[in-house]
């Protein structure tokens, strides 16, 4: 099992920057006006080049909680569609798939490149959209996370409160704003309705935890082996 910098290492660059592009298209108005297209596709694959070498040089720091990325699959619609999660291992051995995906947007890059990426054939046919997830979070605060600190102290500023409160009359303003209400339904109707969403959304979570099971018991074998 290789961690997040071991893949970096190996994986074909283009490919990868090519992949990210597709994901996170140029905004072109923020370069300047005078730029020509050609200029702008220059100097943002350049500068991709650059980040992706950093990532590739930087020193790591121990995977203390055994992170690990993987790709389960998931119902939508009438689709199956994928999900990059990572957790810690132990979390994966004793909630499966009950188990939470954490984000990495405030994680030192140092930090994140150490974590382990499950060498499951789900994850490694997704492989370059697990990397192209992982360089678009770890640069949240910039390339080199120039802002990561500051965005730390906002959030632990923010999460002190003080928190508005709305009233009942404000919520019911607010909801009208939307738009106009649908029809009301009798009480039976409305039971009815809300029983068979409860039933259909039932079998629609317990399909994709059994889904999600089978990923996370791939990845416990992989490691256990």
């Amino acid at each position: 099992m290789r961690t997040v910098q071991e893949v970096l290492k190996n994986i074909d660059e283009d490919k990868l920057i090519e992949n990210y592009f597709n994901e996170h298209p140029l905004m072109v108005n923020k370069f300047d006006d005078d730029m020509t297209i050609g200029q702008i596709k220059s100097g943002s694959k350049k500068l991709m080049k650059e980040y992706i070498d950093r990532l590739r040089s930087l020193n790591t720091t121990t995977n203390k909680d055994q992170m690990i990325y993987y790709v389960y699959e998931y119902l939508h619609d009438t689709s199956l569609e994928q999900y990059i999660a990572v957790s810690p291992l132990a979390e994966l051995r004793e909630k499966g798939a009950q188990s939470s995906s954490y984000g990495i947007e405030y994680t030192k890059q140092e930090e994140i490149l150490g974590y382990y990426v499950a060498n499951t054939d789900l994850t490694q046919y997704y492989l370059l959209d697990v990397m192209v997830e992982i360089l678009w979070d770890a640069s949240f605060f910039g390339i080199n996370q120039e802002d990561l600190e500051d965005a730390k102290q906002e959030l632990e500023e923010a999460a002190k409160g003080p928190y508005k409160k709305f009233t009942y009359e404000e919520f019911e303003e607010y909801i009208d704003s939307l738009g106009p209400r649908p029809p009301k339904l009798s009480r039976k109707d409305k039971i009815r309705k809300e029983n068979t969403i409860s039933k259909v959304n039932k079998i629609m979570s317990e399909f994709d935890d059994h889904l999600k099971q089978q990923e996370i018991e791939k990845v416990l074998r992989s490691i256990d082996q």
